[in-house]
């Protein structure tokens, strides 16, 4: 999966370089802002009770814009999000507390169509890959359980 990602990055990269040497009209810059995620399971097929309560996680990453005239422009992403939940577990032994974290990199590949001087709509598709996945016990142990989650999620 490293490799994948490497590879993805340089590609990214080399594509920047390359549309930068090509015109001017280019933009770019640093995206910054935060997840609020919740995770959920189905209570029946466990067999335990989950409290389930929302999680803030960091989203950051570089993003391009490609202007094709004066209202459209592609804007390709890529960007790396924290998601997860935290949940509390109630059985025979008592409420314990524990955390679950996900870490994804996005790669958006919206078409930004300007619907006014500051309007904008973005339309298209998206691929995340799961870069690292654990879970935190009541005892602040963590365990890493990658292969519990889809390793790449097309939107």
């Amino acid at each position: 999966m490293k490799k994948k990602t490497i590879l993805l990055l340089s590609i990214f990269i080399a594509i920047t370089a390359t549309v930068f040497s090509q015109t001017n009209r280019i933009s770019g810059g640093i995206v910054a802002g935060a997840n609020y995620s919740y995770l959920n399971t189905n209570d029946d097929i466990t067999g335990v009770n989950y409290d389930w309560k929302w999680k803030f996680g960091p989203a950051g990453g570089i993003y391009l814009n490609v202007p094709f005239g004066n209202t459209v422009s592609l804007q390709p992403n890529l960007l790396y999000s924290q998601m997860g939940a935290r949940y509390y577990v109630t059985d025979n032994t008592g409420t314990l507390k524990w955390t679950q974290t996900l870490g994804y990199l996005s790669v958006p590949v919206p078409l930004k169509i300007n619907a006014g001087n500051s309007i904008a709509f973005l339309v298209g598709p998206q691929i995340d890959f799961l870069v690292g996945a654990n879970v935190k016990d009541a005892s602040d142990n963590k365990v890493k359980n990658e292969d519990d989650f889809d390793q790449v999620d097309v939107a």
